[in-house]
């Protein structure tokens, strides 16, 4: 932590700033939370790291996109998918708002909308598979292509597609 003068006359409530780099921490645990201690817990830390880098960096900062990609995948499996596309939508604001092209940040995003509407939407849900494999191809992103790949498959088999 970095010690930093209060922002405002009297406000002795942020007088100590988590470092920068802090903010990939709470991710990286809650990456693990996912794998071992379940969707709910890993969510309410990804959650916390969202508010973090919007309470450091801003509403619209890019250091909470990753976050809210990992709160979105965290909901899914929570089936809390009304949750999870707001959150969506936020990363995706986030994005526009910094006018960020960055293929695999789009890619994850147009991942994560796929599964999101492959319950809801099958055209919808196929349109984004296909999208997140041409860009995760573009940033050379091969283990996230094949998962991206398999969703895109699984979305043209429910389509009928896979002839």
């Amino acid at each position: 932590m970095v010690a930093k003068q209060p922002l405002e006359p009297g406000d002795n409530s942020r007088n100590v700033v988590p470092d920068r780099s802090e903010i990939k921490v709470p991710t990286n645990k809650g990456h693990l939370l996912l794998a071992l201690m379940g969707d709910e817990q890993a969510a309410q830390l990804y959650r916390k790291a969202v508010d973090l880098a919007h309470r450091l960096h801003g509403d619209h900062s890019l250091a909470a996109f990753t976050p809210q990609i990992r709160l979105a995948d965290a909901l899914h499996s929570a089936d809390s998918d009304d949750a999870a596309v707001g959150v969506l939508a936020q990363a995706r604001d986030t994005l526009d708002f910094n006018h960020d092209d960055d293929a695999y940040r789009r890619a994850q995003l147009a991942d994560q909308f796929g599964q999101y509407y492959a319950t809801r939407d099958l055209p919808k849900a196929l349109d984004y598979a296909r999208t997140s494999v041409e860009l995760y191809d573009r940033a050379h992103a091969t283990f996230d292509l094949g998962f991206a790949l398999s969703r895109k498959a699984r979305a043209e088999h429910q389509s009928g597609l896979d002839n």
